[in-house]
């Protein structure tokens, strides 16, 4: 699990995209796609199992029990992950949350 050229490449083409540089972002993202074709339906859901990495170009290795394990969802299963924070009470702070801007 470590980040390689294709990952600078993909972070080119983001920060390319933010800067209003699109052919530039373009010709990034399309050196990408034909080594990391788009996912299909079922693909794209069998991601989220670590069952298919058909456009995953860089991931963080985690393991079941590791001290990271339930900290997307705050410990509180599939619905903590609606709502993560830092801690599981009601005054925690935001661990994720969407752009306002």
């Amino acid at each position: 699990k470590f980040m390689g050229q294709d990952f600078i490449t993909a972070l080119r083409a983001r920060m390319a995209a933010y800067r209003g540089q699109y052919a530039a972002a373009d010709g990034f993202a399309a050196s990408l796609l034909a080594s990391y074709p788009i996912a299909n339906q079922a693909q794209y859901f069998s991601m989220y199992d670590d069952a298919d990495f058909t456009e995953v170009i860089f991931s963080l290795e985690r393991n079941r029990g590791d001290s990271y394990d339930g900290q997307g969802t705050a410990g509180g299963g599939w619905a903590g992950s609606l709502f993560a924070f830092i801690d599981a009470t009601a005054g925690g702070g935001p661990f994720m949350e969407i752009s306002r801007s």
